[in-house]
């Protein structure tokens, strides 16, 4: 039996957003007939990561390459990723004063040479939708900081005021604002009791 395309991207939409084990879900998404075109399917994905990842209590690159993925769907559906520039600013920061803090300017550096030489070309890039004023600012700090330590003084004080758990909690939350929905809930909420009634084939209780 094949099932109708709508049918599953409305099931799998509303899956997603759900707190179900990452095992099941995967089992799922193997199962069924996942549309390559589906973006919305990709970016609930992609943010169910991002929670996943935050929740772990520590901050990785991983974060940053799940943000730059993210950024690259809002540009391919032609949108901007204003949401998202605080929060891999922050996530930038973070990954690379953990390592300044932990395991010394050699480390760092090639930590600055690797992840702010990246944002660097993406500086350079017209259509890089996750450059902002601060990462630049950032950037130059970090590239003075590795070879002076009044800077990089400064940079880590400057660090401590920041949130980086927030900052990708408030990001997640307002992506999936801006989403909406699923499509089952929408049309959940639109039904009557007298709908859901016959639809289940039950009395539904009086208040």
């Amino acid at each position: 039996m094949v099932m109708d395309k709508d049918v599953v991207r409305w099931v799998l939409d509303f899956l997603v957003r759900q707190p179900i084990d990452d095992k099941t879900l995967a089992g799922l998404l193997n199962a069924l007939p996942v549309q390559d075109s589906d973006w919305n399917l990709k970016k609930l994905l992609i943010l169910r990561n991002i929670e996943a990842e935050i929740s772990k209590g520590v901050v990785s690159e991983i974060l940053l390459d799940l943000l730059e993925k993210m950024e690259e769907l809002e540009f391919r559906n032609n949108l901007k990723a204003n949401e998202s520039l605080k929060a891999y600013c922050d996530v930038a920061v973070e990954c690379t004063v953990m390592v300044l803090d932990n395991e010394g300017l050699e480390r760092c550096f090639e930590m600055v040479k690797t992840v702010w030489r990246k944002i660097g070309s993406m500086v350079e890039c017209k259509n890089a939708g996750l450059v902002s004023y601060d990462l630049i600012n950032w950037k130059e700090d970090f590239e003075k900081a590795i070879w002076d330590d009044k800077v990089c003084k400064v940079v880590l004080e400057k660090w401590k005021k920041m949130d980086v758990f927030e900052s990708v909690r408030e990001y997640v939350k307002d992506a999936r604002k801006k989403m909406g929905p699923s499509f089952l809930e929408v049309v959940f909420e639109k039904l009557s009791d007298e709908a859901l009634k016959e639809v289940f084939g039950f009395e539904m209780e009086e208040d």
